[in-house]
């Protein structure tokens, strides 16, 4: 995929990747935590274990890319984060609700049907998603991987201005999924209306002031080269 990485680097390469695989496979059991205080509508649960753990995770990796740290080491950083937040969202979804149990007695025939089918259209929906916004970065280190850098730090910027988005309408889902059970359309419609107005401003907000200033931010974090 990408014939111009230097072979130098291509050990440790592989082992980060092999360490990031890990990461996102222990996410997957994880995200049940989430669905639970999600159901609960305790949104701050999630909120605080990702946000501090992204936080900590991005104190920690800058200060490794100053003490010229490897790769592997970065990625050993992301994967302690990322423990960390499945750790800590277990332990306040548990405060939440203390009768939460994870048993293996509870699945069953239907339930293993529904998880099966539920998986199977969201892997369709990543795999699309993936076309459309995921395989950007690996288009550009297979044709000019110097620009990987660059480029991955606007997409960085972007992915922090979605990423605000979503932390603050995402909670507007279970909302609506409410709303439409009771069959209440006219409240639906109020909803979708100021979430849609909230939205735009929001966006424009955010999104100036990385359009105006994207020069002296781009040459701060990674020079002038």
């Amino acid at each position: 995929l990408f014939p111009q990485i230097p072979a130098t680097i291509l050990p440790s390469l592989r082992i980060a990747m092999v360490i990031a695989g890990i990461s996102m496979s222990l996410g997957l059991p994880a995200s049940a935590w989430s669905g639970i205080a999600a159901g609960i509508e305790r949104y701050e649960i999630p909120a605080i274990a990702v946000g501090s753990s992204r936080l900590l995770s991005a104190a920690a990796l800058i200060a490794a890319a100053l003490t010229g740290q490897s790769i592997i080491v970065m990625a050993c950083i992301v994967l302690a984060a990322r423990i960390y937040s499945f750790v800590l969202q277990f332990a306040l979804v548990r405060r939440a609700i203390s009768t939460v149990r994870f048993r293996l007695a509870a699945m069953s025939r239907s339930v293993v049907r529904e998880l099966f089918g539920y998986c199977v259209s969201l892997t369709a929906w990543s795999a699309s998603m993936l076309l459309v916004g995921g395989i950007d970065v690996l288009l550009v280190g297979r044709f000019d991987f110097p620009g990987v850098t660059p480029y991955s730090v606007c997409s960085t910027l972007i992915a922090f201005i979605a990423g605000i988005q979503t932390a603050i309408f995402g909670v507007i889902m279970p909302r609506a999924a409410t709303l439409h059970a009771r069959e209440n359309p006219e409240e639906l419609g109020r909803l979708l209306s100021k979430s849609t107005q909230m939205g735009a401003l929001l966006l424009l907000f955010t999104g100036l002031p990385l359009v105006a200033f994207a020069s002296p931010i781009v040459g701060r974090w990674i020079g002038q080269q």
